[in-house]
């Protein structure tokens, strides 16, 4: 089940991959659900070599897509969130999709029992709405 689910995870990553690489996609995505998190939690979730991810997020922070910053709490804690151009560049890929791709993605998701949250944001950026955040 679990490879299952990476393959189509791949799947809709490469779909969504218009206007960035896969790794800068995944990587987008990792942070779209969250308000920041540590670096080393991404690279452990999305299973990256160190050095992968340093220049999937320099390329990503030159763009102006994510913000790294230190931790507040802990100098040695590097800290990653998405900016708010990070946020619209992201709808903004999702909204390229064709409906028929769109279609295909919303019935795997559901055949596999995936998050809810994923069939509503690919439903409202076919809609051209923003995608409500919970």
């Amino acid at each position: 089940m679990i490879q299952t689910l990476d393959r189509f995870h791949a799947y809709v990553m490469a779909i969504m991959a218009g206007s960035f690489s896969l790794a800068e996609t995944r990587v987008l995505l990792e942070l779209a659900g969250q308000d920041g998190c540590e670096v080393r939690n991404v690279r452990q979730r999305l299973r990256f070599d160190p050095g992968h991810l340093s220049r999937v997020l320099a390329r990503l922070d030159t763009a102006g897509l994510v913000v790294r910053e230190r931790s507040g709490d802990d100098q040695r804690c590097l800290l990653v969130r998405l900016t708010h151009r990070g946020r619209d560049a992201l709808g903004d890929n999702e909204r390229t999709l064709s409906d028929d791709d769109r279609a295909r993605i919303i019935a795997a998701v559901r055949a596999v029992g995936g998050p809810a949250g994923e069939e509503r944001r690919l439903r409202s950026s076919a809609a051209g709405r923003s995608p409500q955040r919970r």
